[in-house]
């Protein structure tokens, strides 16, 4: 009986220890075209989390000053989608 309490035990923590959330993109990148210099463009970039755990975004950030995204603050269940929002 004893092993097979001990063998629950490791197949609980074995199973923990793949779960977890992943993101899988509909695109990864955006094609703004020609614009004018002060005109601001808008771009969103939707996913979805394919995974088994709630998906969390604690940070988004551009490479420069000019990008600014804007990520949801809610956690994204799995199979759900989610958009990420750039401003450029």
């Amino acid at each position: 009986m004893k092993r097979f309490y001990a063998l629950c035990v490791m197949a609980a923590v074995c199973c923990a220890s793949f779960a977890q959330a992943v993101i899988k993109f509909d695109k990864t990148t955006c094609d703004l075209g020609k614009f004018a210099e002060k005109k601001v463009q808008h771009c969103e970039f939707v996913f979805t989390n394919t995974g088994n755990e709630p998906l969390v975004i604690q940070q988004a950030y551009g490479s420069c000053g000019c990008t600014v995204p804007t990520a949801p603050k809610d956690p994204i269940k799995p199979g759900e989608k989610g958009v990420i929002k750039v401003q450029y």
